[in-house]
């Protein structure tokens, strides 16, 4: 039987992947494209027809652990849950996630060191909405934070800005064990985060 032929989107993918392994190994301005066609088994032209520069394929990586911690963002939300509960889920996935995919979590921030942050904070050219998607992370807990207010499970008085706080804490508890893998894992880091967020949120909390 005869190979079945991948499609543009599956070729696409595999190329990703191996890039994501590769970057992930040597760092991402270690590799060349030359590295990341060996890895994927393919010629160094092909490569070009799918992504135009070495940059355009650390955006696309990072899309795709940003879509990925999104979708699950966005089922535990509308799970049928209390809110506060939702959002101690929403936390631990976050965390869960750079465990499970711990290549694609090291990209993370190795797109935030490419990156040429301009005063819109993008890189001229790019595709990724880099502040859309921290955007919708904000909305997703300050929804569940309204609803918690609603439910008594918070103080009335929670903080505006409180939605970026705990994307902040879980992204630095993030970077923290990506550098110091020996001394810390996300899962280890999920209950201390949330002794913190949610003592801070609970009635009765000093302000």
């Amino acid at each position: 039987m005869s190979p079945r032929s991948m499609s543009k989107d599956e070729k696409r993918a595999e190329i990703l992947d191996a890039a994501i392994r590769v970057f992930a190994r040597t760092g991402f301005h270690a590799t060349k494209i030359e590295d990341v066609a060996r890895e994927a088994r393919v010629a160094k032209g092909t490569i070009y027809l799918y992504f135009d520069r070495r940059e355009d394929i650390l955006d696309a990586a990072f899309v795709r652990f940003a879509d990925g911690v999104l979708t699950q963002m966005r089922a535990i939300a509308k799970a049928r849950e209390p809110a506060l509960s939702r959002l101690r889920s929403i936390v631990e996935a976050m965390l869960a996630g750079a465990q499970s995919g711990p290549d694609l979590a090291r990209l993370v921030f190795d797109f935030w060191a490419a990156r040429r942050i301009g005063g819109s904070g993008e890189r001229p050219g790019t595709p990724v909405d880099f502040a859309g998607i921290y955007v919708e992370y904000r909305q997703l807990i300050g929804s569940l934070l309204e609803q918690a207010k609603d439910e008594g499970a918070v103080r009335a008085d929670v903080p505006e800005d409180t939605p970026a706080v705990i994307v902040g804490l879980v992204e630095g508890l993030l970077l923290q064990c990506l550098v110091d893998p020996g001394a810390l894992t996300p899962s280890r880091m999920a209950e201390p985060a949330l002794a913190v967020i949610l003592d801070g949120l609970a009635p009765g909390a000093p302000h």
